[in-house]
């Protein structure tokens, strides 16, 4: 019984992370922090000292995913506070595996409306860049912009909802009745 309630917690604070991504393009900081509260408390209550270290070693995990790309601005900060609350929810092992679910996802929509738009050019000028290593290099207009700035070019993509979506199928799968 104790997963039917992460699962549950968890998928209430990823609803309320994807709609705020969705609505206002950041994800609040009381959302993470009760987020990171629940998640670290429910672990403590179903699995003593040895959950609480499982929630603390996932959010850890979590918030270090995704701080290399955030300090070359390709994710913001809100991106890595909800990963770092579902790694607290799920605890490490499954936080990897929610992760590359969502990023590949994230990938997926992203390619589905850049078709949807045209952007296939765009695109393709963006892989050469990225593998050129040039979108480090911040220039007006450019692929050095953070996605969510107005100057940025093609389709956003608030990163939490494939994100969300990734940790909700993978904690699903795990929960048993």
């Amino acid at each position: 019984m104790p997963g039917v309630y992460r699962l549950l917690a968890l998928a209430v604070f990823c609803a309320a992370s994807a709609l705020a991504d969705l609505r206002w393009g950041r994800v609040p900081n009381v959302l993470s922090a009760s987020g990171l509260v629940v998640g670290l408390c429910l672990a403590a209550m179903t699995g003593g000292a040895a959950g609480l270290g499982v929630s603390a070693l996932g959010a850890l995990a979590g918030g270090l995913l995704l701080l290399v790309p955030f300090l070359l601005r390709m994710v913001g900060g809100g991106d890595v506070k909800f990963l770092a609350v579902v790694g607290s929810m799920l605890g490490w092992r499954l936080l990897f595996v929610s992760f590359l679910v969502g990023a590949t996802l994230g990938g997926a929509i992203a390619i589905v409306l850049l078709v949807r738009r045209g952007g296939l050019r765009s695109l393709e000028r963006r892989l050469v860049l990225l593998l050129s290593g040039a979108w480090l290099t911040p220039h007006r207009g450019g692929a050095g912009v953070p996605s969510g700035s107005s100057t940025s070019q093609g389709p956003h993509l608030p990163y939490v909802v494939p994100l969300a979506l990734g940790a909700v199928m993978v904690a699903s799968m795990t929960v048993r009745p």
